[in-house]
């Protein structure tokens, strides 16, 4: 491609030749020195230029044309960017929205796993207040049964001394002819 300052100044220094080939011709033609030849050179000389400057504004011409398409292109691909960027950014809103959600739903599940986890300490220290509770009951209830094992035995023990007592008793009399063994056997 010709740029355009470059094939403007072609232009004109063609047609600054053609200008001054002109003037030399209308020069010898003031002169008195018509000839044939002269014209012929002058009308070569301008045909030359007219080519010349028709090429150039032929070039300048499918230059614009080429560059008129260009920005076409360039516009309808910066168009279907835009769209494709635009369909681009809508899942990826989308999935923000998602990820907030999420984390919004977490956040909810973090409190639950927080308030289980407070429940469980508190049922803990139940569990080891009833723990603690059922020792006590266990140790209370192993010395009664070490009191009543005890007790049982002092019965027996006093049971036994109590009829050797009553064995003792019977060998005295009393003076009313009873005897001891009669007020020892509770009659």
């Amino acid at each position: 491609m010709v740029k355009r300052s470059s094939l403007m100044t072609r232009i004109l220094t063609d047609i600054s030749y053609a200008a001054v080939t002109a003037f030399a011709c209308f020069s010898f033609y003031i002169d008195g020195l018509q000839s044939r030849a002269i014209d012929d050179a002058v009308r070569s000389s301008i045909r030359q230029t007219g080519r010349q400057a028709a090429d150039g504004v032929a070039g300048w011409l499918e230059s614009r044309m080429l560059l008129t398409q260009a920005a076409q292109e360039i516009k309808s691909l910066i168009n279907s960017s835009t769209s494709e960027v635009d369909n681009g950014v809508r899942p990826v809103e989308q999935t923000g929205d998602a990820l907030r959600a999420i984390g919004t739903e977490i956040g909810q599940i973090n409190a639950h796993m927080e308030a289980i986890a407070v429940s469980a300490r508190e049922q803990t220290v139940g569990l080891a207040e009833v723990n603690t509770a059922v020792s006590q009951m266990e140790q209370v209830t192993r010395q009664n049964t070490e009191m009543v094992k005890d007790t049982n035995a002092a019965t027996s023990t006093l049971a036994q001394e109590a009829s050797r007592l009553r064995q003792l008793l019977s060998h005295f009399r009393l003076a009313n002819s009873t005897t001891l063994r009669a007020v020892a056997a509770g009659t």
